[in-house]
């Protein structure tokens, strides 16, 4: 954003990202406790089979001796402590996340708020007044599902993956590497389809802008609308923002439809 003119409409994503990574690093306790929190959890579920796989071999073995029903009640007080405690750590990356969102949503939104307020009169009479408003709304809301996204999905799948590999490695080699192969092949793929499903997005998020800006528009004049009869014009003017709207929907909902699919026969 520093590096872009007053009156530049344009916003690269990278500079869009390090924005948001400078929010982030301006809380760095929460984001802390959110990452060591987040690894304490996928630490748990990757000890939990393991511990199940021994539970399974102990009743398995149908040994009624004092010794392995002691060793029975040990891996059952385990299972159920690593479960509390991974209970424990995802409650609390929850709330700090929860706390670390809000500050960084609060504060996006004033700065993109002081940075569009300085563009020139010129901007502001060529634009819609709730287009610029969605926008604004939008930049703050976006950092909320990146990092969800991030810290939610990705961080502990990618946990989950690596340890269970290790795991898998440990116990037999040939499974190990044929786990990590496939790993790579199906993030590999991920990335593939997400670069072209951008632009799509892209232009959906441009549509929906506009669709709002126009709504807005129209209420804004709804007097002036009202006094020369403009209804009809104005209604066939917005339809044009809404059949635009559901074609840009409709097509990004169909990529990401045949993205789950890939996604799903890889998973098979």
């Amino acid at each position: 954003m520093e590096s872009k003119g007053p009156d530049d409409p344009k916003a690269r994503l990278g500079s869009v990202f390090r924005w948001y990574g400078r929010e982030v690093m301006r809380q760095p306790g929460l984001l802390f406790v959110v990452v060591f929190a987040a690894i304490a959890a996928q630490a748990g579920s990757l000890v939990i089979p393991v511990y199940m796989r021994r539970l399974f071999n102990i009743l398995a073995s149908a040994d009624t001796s004092s010794a392995v029903v002691h060793q029975l009640s040990v891996v059952i007080a385990v299972i159920g402590l690593t479960m509390f405690l991974r209970w424990v750590f995802y409650r609390i990356e929850i709330w700090n996340i929860s706390t670390l969102e809000v500050r960084a949503v609060s504060n996006l939104t004033l700065s993109s708020f002081e940075y569009l307020i300085k563009h020139s009169q010129h901007f502001f009479a060529s634009q819609f007044a709730g287009t610029l408003t969605r926008r604004v709304s939008k930049y703050g809301a976006a950092f909320e599902s990146v990092f969800d996204a991030l810290v939610m999905s990705f961080m502990p799948t990618a946990l989950y993956v690596v340890g269970a590999i290790v795991i898998l490695f440990v116990h037999n080699h040939a499974l190990g590497i044929m786990l990590g192969v496939w790993s790579i092949l199906f993030v590999t793929v991920q990335v593939y389809m997400s670069r072209l499903h951008r632009p799509i997005r892209i232009f959906r998020s441009e549509q929906d802008s506009r669709l709002v800006g126009a709504i807005a528009d129209a209420i804004g004049n709804q007097n002036t609308i009202t006094l020369f009869s403009g209804a009809r014009d104005e209604y066939s003017r917005l339809k044009q923002f809404v059949d635009r709207w559901c074609a840009a929907q409709l097509r990004a909902w169909h990529i990401s439809e045949y993205i789950w699919g890939i996604q799903g026969l890889l998973s098979v």
